[in-house]
């Protein structure tokens, strides 16, 4: 008998962390994103309802992007004109999302975590 529990206990245990490991990415409401992000590496991101947007720097200067967001992933397509040096596109994994802070990393650099303030 006293077999029987610590082998049920231990398949309780294996189903309870293989379930755990398999709970599902967090989901944050694109409409918390709206508006003007002030981010501490000094850049201004606006996203705006239709999925335009800009990034500015701290001399005004910047670019306009589309975005897309899914789940905690945020794509933002750059529009390329010369004022200011990004990428083509930027994959952000969002960690934290409320109505006057962000936490994000960029896919490229998992361990700079970027804090945006509305």
């Amino acid at each position: 008998m006293k077999k029987s529990i610590i082998r049920l206990s231990l398949i309780l245990a294996t189903v309870l962390v293989a379930f755990y490991g398999c709970r599902k990415e967090e989901e944050f409401e694109e409409e918390t994103l709206y508006g003007a992000w002030h981010a501490d590496d000094g850049f201004i991101y606006t996203f705006n309802m239709d999925h335009s947007g800009s990034c500015l720097d701290e001399k005004g200067k910047g670019l306009e992007f589309t975005w897309s967001m899914s789940g905690s992933e945020l794509t933002i397509d750059y529009k390329q004109n010369g004022q200011i040096s990004k990428p083509g596109r930027e994959i952000w994994t969002i960690k934290k999302l409320s109505s006057s802070e962000m936490k994000a990393y960029e896919s490229v650099y998992p361990d700079d975590i970027v804090t945006f303030k509305k």
